[in-house]
């Protein structure tokens, strides 16, 4: 499954801004205060996983332990300088649950190693406590019941019983629980300038090159063939072929029209992401992550801000009008963008859960 777009770029790194600002060449890079005289980057470079490797049954397995199926990279690679307003969200996912006096007691029961006498105690315990509450309850849908019989309204609950008449309500035994961790975002926003002719040859070709791979393919691009249809056996009676298994080729394809030809979409590329320092003397980068695509780990423990693991583009808006006004360009050329300033909002999930070593590894 190569990519489409593998040789569309001349170039196998992308880069905005093009030239870096100009650092002062007396810098202190420990001073809180104090100029670093680099130029601080996100890369951003493509990658497919390899459907066709021998033994591989399953590319999922994305969480414990990671899956090592094999990437395909893109030939290209994008580098944009840093924005304003990076975040990384984490979230995690509790759950209310109202135990009740009956399953708090029996938490607690069970919670200090009781034996099952001692936990049918205490849940005749709770079950005594439990019968005010019974009552009230009572009381509330007999009210409720009455008013539904005559055709009036009225819905009277428990606590509002309680409360009305004692000025209290019943303890429900909330406790948080967590359920679990959804997969972490990662937000940027670049608006870039076109200051030449290059540069504005550059953005364009770093819009398309993430766009690209956040689409599928579809069609002709795609192996319409079925892998499960590949699995069916010629239909015997003893040892004579009655229906050979090309005939069910031949009717899926020949009934299936264009349908058959479309039916399959080409999953959408994934996304390396990691931040990166250039020295703007000699436009190297300098790879903090240390990471070894071959082998999936990380040679270095020294990262910028925070790693990322591998990601999906989940969503990516460009507005060619960042400044509320449209202004085009005089000269007309397909390969730049058109304006002399866009917007690219671009957002990624990590395919990825992430654990407390995780974290601690830097993520």
């Amino acid at each position: 499954m190569a990519f489409l777009d593998n040789t569309e770029y001349g170039s196998s790194t992308l880069r905005y801004p093009l030239q870096p600002p100009v650092m002062d060449q007396d810098f202190n890079g420990d001073s809180v205060d104090g100029l670093t005289g680099r130029t601080d980057y996100l890369r951003v470079r493509r990658k497919k996983t390899v459907y066709t490797d021998a033994g591989k049954d399953y590319y999922g397995m994305n969480n414990f332990p990671r899956n090592k199926a094999r990437s395909d990279f893109h030939n290209s690679i994008a580098y944009l300088a840093v924005p304003g307003g990076i975040n990384s969200q984490y979230s995690p996912v509790y759950n209310q649950a109202n135990l009740g006096v009956g399953g708090a007691a029996a938490i607690s029961a069970l919670g200090r190693g009781q034996t099952f006498e001692q936990v049918a105690g205490a849940l005749g315990d709770a079950a005594r406590s439990v019968l005010p509450e019974f009552l009230a309850g009572t009381i509330s849908s007999g009210a409720n019941a009455l008013s539904g019989f005559l055709g009036v309204q009225g819905n009277l609950s428990v606590n509002s019983l309680e409360g009305l008449t004692s000025g209290r309500v019943f303890n429900p035994y909330v406790e948080q629980i967590f359920s679990q961790m959804n997969f972490r975002n990662h937000s940027f926003s670049f608006k870039m300038f076109a200051r030449n002719y290059k540069e504005a040859q550059e953005i364009k070709k770093i819009i398309q090159y993430i766009k690209v791979g956040a689409h599928p393919k579809v069609g002709e691009n795609v192996d319409q063939e079925s892998k499960l249809l590949d699995q069916i056996n010629d239909k015997k009676d003893g040892d004579t072929v009655t229906v050979p298994k090309t005939k069910i080729h031949d009717f899926v394809k020949d009934n299936g029209g264009t349908l058959s030809q479309n039916r399959y979409f080409g999953i959408p590329d994934q996304y390396e992401l990691a931040f990166m320092r250039m020295n703007p003397k000699s436009g190297e980068f300098n790879d903090t992550l240390g990471y070894n695509y071959q082998s999936q780990t990380d040679t270095t423990s020294m990262n910028l801000h925070y790693k990322m693991d591998t990601c999906v583009c989940s969503g990516i808006s460009v507005n060619y009008t960042p400044d509320n006004q449209y202004t085009a360009m005089k000269r007309i050329d397909g390969s730049m963008i058109q304006v002399p300033a866009v917007q690219m909002d671009v957002q990624f999930t990590e395919v990825r859960l992430l654990s407390q070593s995780d974290i601690m590894r830097g993520y």
